[in-house]
């Protein structure tokens, strides 16, 4: 979980979620070739081996000079410090650009009428970027002017940004849209030609550019192309002009670059992926489509239902695809809770369950790769939730959102794994619970979890810390008996309380520990107290009291 914990944080740090994976598994594996990266981590081995050249290009991995070539990571602290450098030249580019936009817009306007000012500032995380986009294109009066790429032209249809833009063009804002080439995938411009002019650039690498009214701009720039929307990695300037003139200039190229675009052939590009496409958010259609997704369904269907899905939707769900677990093979990935388990447990009988807390107001079911229904809840509100649907067979959107989804799946447990965690969860707490109670009677200070600071800035945490009146100190910690990790958690437990005034330390283990945990524990003078059941407990709880009162 700590290994998930590290790669997951990585990510934030720039790297993508197979570079942060790959990255972390070569730390553990200390040194290793492309081949046995790919079998630990069962992805492609040449999609492996892209990745690493990426890393060895970003200096984060070096290769060894032996015959078939190996990997060596470099130290974890020193390749932070080298994500924190290039993340620091990225905002560094986007502050001389602005400045050199506001030298020539001085060059230009010697004598302005009326004082220009303008604000900027920089934006990061694609949420924040696609907010601000937002409140620009609902503020937007006169035109809005926009060169972006299809995969963006998507996303803006996982936050309702399509929606502003047509709610704006109903207003009478002119709105068009420059996008770039991206082979011959144009299904998702069909939404847009309805209520936006569209045209189509050539460009050698992506670039975002949203004009408002001559008075609003955002430059995005994104080193991560995933349908993904919590990524940190996409960075925006946002300018803003009190006048309107300081950003004639940029108007003048998106003007250049209008001009010189091709018009879109609508008989053979785009009227036959109108029917690619369909949006809808009354409950009805959706349960409708879903049904004939299942009944024409071949070999498998693939759900992604996020924690925040309402539980009556979430239950249809699963209930129409249970209907179908004895034809199809199916992957339901979700948030799996304790309420969750004995319906799960009838359900992991007839299809695959995984447990994710990854997936975010966003519901995917995929059929046959084929097909592709998308839910997105758009509000917080736990008594309602505003959805809207979108139905595809785009191959843009499959590759997409089918990509996301197994990288979803990647980083899941299966069912009865989380299963045990939450019985484990369960049976810690009631257990430390008791033994909460049995030490309080006799006057004992508890606090459960319980944190020490042995110095500023440096905070250890126990499942149960408890003090009495002279000041002596106890910890409490569970297992359960025979887990694989548990000798990493022992050795946990003592170094924490090495580095904490506590007196004694008591492991309370369900079942009992194998011989080498029982060995270890004692070695570190820790006292068990193990039972075959939870009932069987109770009186050994009971005299930690005696043994702490020696």
């Amino acid at each position: 979980m700590k290994l998930e914990l590290v790669t997951k944080q990585l990510v934030d740090f720039g790297l993508s979620d197979k570079e942060a994976s790959i990255y972390i598994t070569l730390l553990t594996m200390g040194k290793a070739k492309a081949g046995e990266i790919a079998r630990k981590l069962q992805l492609n081995r040449m999609l492996v081996y892209r990745i690493v050249t990426k890393l060895r290009e970003r200096e984060l991995v070096k290769a060894s000079m032996e015959k078939p070539m190996k990997f060596v990571p470099i130290p974890l602290e020193t390749a932070l410090n080298l994500l924190v450098k290039e993340t620091e030249g990225k905002l560094s580019l986007m502050k001389e650009r602005y400045d050199a936009l506001i030298e020539d817009w001085n060059s230009i306007d010697v004598n302005p009428a009326a004082a220009d000012t303008l604000s900027f500032r920089i934006v990061q995380g694609r949420k924040q970027i696609y907010a601000l986009l937002t409140k620009m294109f609902k503020s937007s009066q006169k035109w809005v002017k926009l060169i972006t790429t299809s995969k963006d032209l998507v996303r803006f249809q996982y936050v309702d940004l399509d929606d502003t833009l047509k709610k704006a063009a109903k207003r009478g804002v002119k709105v068009e849209i420059a996008v770039q080439y991206e082979g011959e995938k144009y299904d998702i411009i069909g939404r847009y030609i309805n209520f936006a002019e569209v045209k189509l650039v050539p460009m050698s690498r992506a670039t975002r550019l949203f004009i408002i009214d001559d008075r609003e701009l955002v430059i995005a720039f994104t080193s991560d192309d995933s349908m993904a929307l919590n990524t940190k990695q996409d960075t925006c300037l946002h300018i803003q002009s009190s006048e309107g003139k300081s950003l004639e200039t940029m108007v003048d190229i998106f003007a250049n670059i209008w001009e010189s675009a091709d018009d879109l052939d609508v008989q053979d590009s785009i009227s036959k992926s109108l029917e690619d496409l369909k949006i809808f958010r009354d409950e009805e259609t959706f349960m409708k489509t879903l049904k004939s997704m299942l009944e024409k369904a071949e070999s498998e269907i693939l759900i992604g239902i996020p924690k925040d899905a309402p539980p009556a939707m979430k239950d249809k769900v699963i209930e129409e695809a249970a209907k179908k677990a004895d034809q199809l093979y199916i992957r339901l990935i979700t948030f799996v809770d304790h309420a969750d388990l004995p319906k799960g447990q009838q359900l992991s009988e007839k299809m695959d369950v995984y447990h994710t807390d990854v997936l975010q107001s966003m519901q995917f079911i995929i059929k046959d790769r084929k097909e592709i229904l998308i839910t997105l809840y758009l509000n917080e509100s736990e008594d309602h939730k505003r959805c809207k649907h979108i139905w595809s067979n785009s191959r843009l959107y499959l590759d997409s959102v089918t990509g996301l989804l197994m990288d979803v799946w990647r980083r899941s447990v299966e069912f009865e794994s989380r299963a045990n965690e939450l019985k484990k969860y369960e049976m810690s707490a009631n257990c430390l619970s008791e033994l909460k109670s049995i030490l309080e009677r006799s006057n004992w200070r508890v606090q459960m979890p319980g944190q020490i600071t042995p110095r500023p800035g440096v905070c250890i945490e126990f499942d149960l810390l408890a003090e009495d009146k002279r000041g002596r100190r106890m910890a409490a910690e569970f297992i359960v008996g025979g887990d694989e990790h548990n000798l990493e958690e022992i050795t946990s437990f003592y170094g924490k309380a090495m580095n904490s005034e506590v007196n004694s330390l008591f492991l309370i283990s369900i079942p009992p520990p194998n011989p080498k945990e029982t060995s270890l524990a004692q070695y570190y003078n820790i006292h068990l107290l193990e039972a075959e059941r939870r009932e069987d407990l109770t009186s050994k709880l009971a005299v930690i009291q005696s043994l702490v009162g020696k």
